[in-house]
């Protein structure tokens, strides 16, 4: 009974990190940016907030003095740079890739054998 009851507890812990690992795991990180128009880049990946706090993956097409022109829901959209709030540029992380995907790998190994052991 008590076997159970810690195989039970392993299994949702192990199902709950699996599932965080194909979550989280990517190797690009989003760094917040000035609104300055000489640091976009086009074609390039950004996330935009804007003042009602939607946020949006995109990739801008144009840029103006007034705002930035990307492809929203296959439709060409201008989004002034008074109604954004905030963008960031999408960068590659060295950390994320190199050290947490590992580390988050062997932790599952590590529990996967441990449940193999438990279960015994």
């Amino acid at each position: 009974m008590i076997l159970k009851k810690d195989c039970t507890k392993t299994r949702l812990l192990l199902s709950i990190g699996i599932a965080c690992l194909f979550i989280l795991s990517s190797c690009h990180s989003y760094r917040s940016m000035d609104l300055s128009t000489d640091e976009i880049v086009l074609n390039k990946k950004y996330k935009v907030t804007t003042q009602d706090l939607d946020q949006e993956k995109i990739k801008i097409l144009k840029i103006t003095d007034y705002g930035i022109t990307t492809i929203l829901d296959k439709k060409q959209k201008h989004i002034p740079f008074s109604e954004i709030k905030e963008i960031k540029n999408r960068k590659f992380s060295f950390i994320k890739t190199f050290v947490i995907l590992p580390v988050s790998y062997a932790a599952t190994g590590v529990g996967l054998v441990y449940l193999s052991l438990a279960m015994r």
